[in-house]
């Protein structure tokens, strides 16, 4: 009876464990096992490609956080590290471009207190004169400025002379008039940069005519 029994079961059918060996319907085909067991690789290599996403995913926001720390912290010591440099007039000079237009020569001495370099990326400015706005400019070139040191540089500013005749009128009559240069400036180290204002005064006592 047994022999009979083995006999109804294919060479590429699997015994289920625990199941009575004269039950056909208790039998796996072979082909269908090993697409279960296949099934079963890809569901779990699946599975560990999802885990391999999300511990990738944590990595680069973890990294994103940490640049932006460090970016923080170093902007944060710029305000206790870093001192603002001096901006100090030397002179003030007005120079005709031609017969109606003439610039003021505005030389400056910019002071850095720190023990690093730093770069004057840009400066703009509005010229007054007996409290009126007589014009505006702007840095046109980059100037490095050493540690511990004193940069010199030069600003301009067009004018139109017929805008001054009374400005100047008054200046050749022996009258001293305050100017004063206010605006912001932008200066880069290797901690960051920094913007901030500018405002300093002055007379014509002191203007090369």
């Amino acid at each position: 009876m047994d022999n009979e029994s083995n006999d109804h079961i294919n060479s590429r059918d699997v015994l289920i464990p625990g199941t009575p060996i004269n039950s056909r319907d208790a039998f796996i085909n072979s082909r269908d096992a090993l697409l279960i067991f296949k099934t079963m690789n890809e569901v779990s290599e699946w599975t560990l490609y999802m885990r391999h996403l999300k511990v990738r995913k944590w990595t680069v926001n973890f990294s994103k956080l940490f640049l932006l720390t460090i970016f923080i912290y170093l902007a944060s010591c710029m305000n206790w590290i870093m001192e603002n440099p001096s901006f100090v007039f030397r002179e003030i000079i007005l120079r005709p471009s031609s017969l109606t237009d003439a610039n003021f020569i505005i030389g400056l001495d910019v002071q850095n207190p720190n023990r690093f370099d730093f770069t004057l990326k840009s400066f703009e400015y509005i010229l007054f004169l007996d409290d009126k706005e007589i014009g505006t400019g702007q840095l046109e070139k980059e100037i490095l400025v050493h540690s511990l040191s004193t940069a010199q540089m030069q600003v301009l500013v067009a004018v139109k002379l017929k805008d001054l005749r009374d400005i100047l009128k008054t200046i050749k009559a022996g009258h001293d008039l305050p100017y004063r240069i206010k605006g912001n400036a932008s200066i880069e180290t290797t901690f960051g940069s920094r913007d901030f204002p500018i405002s300093r005064d002055g007379h014509t006592g002191q203007m090369d005519l």
